[in-house]
């Protein structure tokens, strides 16, 4: 396979003299970019150390959450109403503005529109935000094993929900978490389980470049996993998605005292044993598993601080 061209979009390391004496381990994130956000051009620099355990959470914005809610569609597309998704939208707009995300909504968007609103926000000025959140909620499917989205009008593209946000074409998130949660089917399969027995037997810092991958610094996590069913539900205390009940749940719990990985694995692992489909004996779907999976190349630990009350 021929090796992939290097591209650097208009970002290039912003070359400064690091004092004789410094510690070479700690770097500053520093780029100069030569493109215009928002009609001027912006310097992009962030107190993250090239070697710093945790994200800075510290700017002054927590940073935005876009929630994609989707219930109806056009009867072109052949898809059932998923009558929760307000519910657990406006879930996960309390989960999120509780953590300091500024939270907007919008319900049943076409392709067109939906794919405009992602551009636009990767072309905003991130540079005063610590983080940026996405919630989208639909149908999915899995084609050839390709995965795919479904807005209002027309499917598309899973990968085009983190595309516009990549270090390369949204450079005041780099070296920042983007985090992306999908409630929505990967496939038409299920999972039925499998049973298990039980045995007991403060830093001054220089400020010289340090590089990082365009793909740094994404996690996205799906509500089951690669092919599988993802269900919603009316019991045991839930009212719409299980994957997004158990994660606001825990993020309402632990979101501002617990890393977030920490979290995810737990969310994880009580939407993984706590969880079982009921839909009536002898149907198909009935008594089924679900396990979320997760995506990462986050490059740090985060801890969601708590918000500064303005």
């Amino acid at each position: 396979m021929a090796e992939q061209e290097e591209r650097t979009s208009g970002v290039q390391p912003e070359t400064e003299q690091q004092p004789d004496d410094a510690d070479s381990s700690k770097f500053c994130l520093r780029f100069c970019c030569t493109k215009e956000v928002e009609g001027r051009p912006v310097n992009i620099s962030t107190l993250t150390l090239a070697d710093d355990e945790f994200y800075n959470m510290n700017h002054k914005r927590r940073g935005d959450c876009i929630i994609f809610s989707h219930d109806k569609y056009d009867s072109k597309m052949h898809l059932g109403q998923r009558d929760t998704s307000s519910a657990d939208a406006k879930l996960c707009q309390k989960t999120f503005q509780k953590l300091g995300f500024e939270v907007q909504i919008h319900n049943n968007l076409k392709k067109k529109d939906l794919l405009d609103i992602l551009q636009k926000e990767s072309e905003r000025d991130h540079s005063d935000c610590d983080a940026l959140v996405v919630v989208f909620m639909s149908h999915g499917e899995n084609l050839k094993g390709l995965e795919y989205l479904c807005a209002y009008d027309d499917k598309f593209r899973t990968t085009k929900l983190w595309e516009p946000f990549t270090g390369d074409k949204c450079p005041t998130l780099a070296g920042k978490p983007k985090l992306f949660f999908i409630q929505a089917c990967r496939g038409d399969k299920i999972d039925k389980g499998v049973g298990l027995r039980v045995t007991t037997d403060s830093i001054a810092f220089t400020a010289e470049e340090y590089v990082v991958p365009a793909h740094a610094d994404l996690l996205v996590m799906w509500g089951s996993f690669e092919g599988l069913f993802s269900f919603r539900s009316s019991r045991g205390g839930i009212n719409g998605s299980v994957f997004l009940h158990f994660l606001s749940l825990a993020l309402k719990e632990e979101g501002t005292s617990t890393p977030l990985m920490d979290i995810l694995i737990k969310v994880t692992r009580r939407v993984a044993l706590d969880f079982e489909s009921k839909v009536g004996a002898g149907h198909v779907l009935d008594c089924n598993k679900q396990v979320p999976h997760i995506s990462s190349t986050l490059t740090r630990k985060l801890l969601f601080t708590q918000p500064s009350k303005k």
